[in-house]
């Protein structure tokens, strides 16, 4: 019964660890939603993305920006 707890531990710390690379890697989701205190400057080096506002088209200006915001990040 240890031996399935001990696999299970390690295997959460391998997906943790890699979960934690790719935030400092600037990976983010596909789909993201935006925080209180967000703005697209800090989104954008956040998730490594250049082309946030193209690739967003229902963004028309930054103030369009509020917390609960969908928007689509393809990483560059």
């Amino acid at each position: 019964m240890k031996i399935p707890v001990i696999f299970l531990t390690i295997l959460l710390f391998f997906v943790a660890a890699d979960a934690i690379r790719g935030l400092k890697n600037g990976r983010c989701d596909e789909v993201y939603v935006v925080s209180d205190g967000e703005t697209l400057q800090t989104i954008s080096e956040k998730c490594d993305s250049l082309f946030i506002l193209l690739d967003n088209p229902h963004i028309l200006d930054t103030d369009d920006v509020v917390p609960g915001t969908v928007l689509l990040i393809k990483s560059t």
